[in-house]
């Protein structure tokens, strides 16, 4: 006779038909058997209190485990698929407690002591499923902001789920203070059209970044709608007409502050820009004329990086007046700048000057990774320039920091 290497419990709960006897050992294997079934039923009822106890401190692994033995040994009985549902319903997974209640009234008869309790907890099973708590509304709104809205970047062109949630959703995120946060992904080919999201909140926007592919207009966006609370605009150009961009600059130009160009086309004259954003505090560019053609001053810029200037028709008087534009300037970088003759009046037109990069070849990426708008700060009593690096090339002929 083969040895099962799987015994059903519920098989040795049940009474068995002898075809032949010795004696009395017919009685006495019913007898048996109805021991068994009392001890079996005293089982699973300390094995329910045990899962129950576990799911109670949180061992919901061996709170299923003992369940699942109850359904084993009384797998008829309405215990064991009740005590598996309550467990699902303390970890919140109402779907798989809703399934092993239907498991359950399934496997019993209305005659079951538990087929009652079984239809009750699928109806509450039920109901807490189709509960949605709206987290974001009930939390402390400079949570929200400090902690969430914060680290959210939304793309211009894809739906971003979190601001349909619900109204509530809605407006806390767009309505802090700190604005949107916005990115181009650079795989579209106009500005005309798409970027519905992007059109719709335009009220809300801090900052956007991404990347103008060549024959695509900056101010077929712009002109679609009010971006009133815009500050920073990051992108990546490499189209050959710089007029589509300075038209789209001057729609948004009164609300910028912060703006980083990485041109990778003929030369754009840097007057164009700042006249199109005149409250820049800040301003990192490539590919950049810096001759002035107008005498005007810009007193909120205090950083400044300049990369790839067209040194080649830049004179000294033409570095000078560059200079006097920015009497506020607390950072400067220029590369390259061949003459160091503007560097003994530098005082003179930049008085609040504490870093200078002058001629040397700093990374354009590593500057705008590492912008830091706080990083220097003008000290009441203090003027003159505390670091400066001056080179060509990446090697430095005179680095001091004091």
């Amino acid at each position: 006779m083969t040895i099962l290497e799987y015994i059903s419990w519920s098989e040795l709960l049940k009474n068995t038909n002898l075809t032949a006897e010795h004696g009395n050992d017919g009685n006495r294997i019913a007898m048996a058997t109805v021991s068994l079934k009392q001890t079996a039923h005293l089982f699973v009822q300390l094995l329910d209190e045990r899962a129950r106890l576990f799911a109670n401190s949180a061992q919901f692994d061996v709170a299923l485990r003992d369940a699942a033995a109850i359904r084993a040994i009384l797998p008829r009985s309405g215990l064991g698929y009740l005590c598996t549902g309550d467990v699902h319903c303390q970890q919140g997974r109402y779907p798989a407690a809703i399934a092993m209640y239907d498991q359950g009234l399934k496997a019993t008869t209305e005659s079951d002591p538990y087929y009652q309790q079984l239809q009750k907890y699928r109806l509450a099973a039920l109901a807490n499923n189709s509960k949605r708590v709206d987290f974001i509304s009930q939390l402390p709104l400079e949570i929200v902001i400090s902690n969430i809205v914060s680290r959210m970047e939304v793309p211009s062109n894809v739906l971003y789920e979190p601001l349909y949630v619900s109204r509530g959703w809605r407006e806390r995120i767009v309505e802090q203070s700190d604005g949107l946060d916005f990115y181009l992904d650079g795989k579209w080919t106009t500005l005309k059209e798409g970027h519905d999201q992007l059109v719709r909140f335009a009220p809300h926007v801090r900052s956007i970044t991404g990347r103008i592919h060549k024959g695509i207009r900056l101010d077929d966006l712009f002109s679609r709608a009010h971006f009133s609370n815009l500050i920073r605009l990051d992108l990546s150009y490499d189209g050959s007409c710089h007029i589509a961009l300075i038209n789209g600059l001057q729609l948004i130009g009164n609300s910028l502050t912060h703006l980083v160009l990485e041109w990778d086309a003929c030369y754009i004259e840097l007057y164009r820009i700042l006249e199109s954003c005149p409250n820049l505090v800040s301003l990192i560019a490539d590919h950049v004329d810096i001759v002035v053609s107008s005498p005007r001053r810009y007193p909120k810029m205090t950083h400044l990086s300049i990369y790839n200037n067209q040194e080649a028709v830049c004179s000294d008087d033409d570095a000078i007046n560059f200079l006097r534009q920015f009497p506020s300037l607390l950072s400067l970088k220029l590369d390259p700048m061949r003459s160091s003759s503007v560097l003994t009046i530098l005082h003179e037109h930049c008085p609040y000057l504490q870093e200078l990069y002058y001629g040397y070849n700093n990374d354009y990426n590593d500057d705008v990774d590492e912008l830091d708008l706080h990083k220097i700060e003008p000290h009441p009593n203090r003027k003159g320039i505390t670091s400066a690096h001056l080179g060509n090339a990446g090697l430095p002929y005179l680095t001091k920091t004091t």
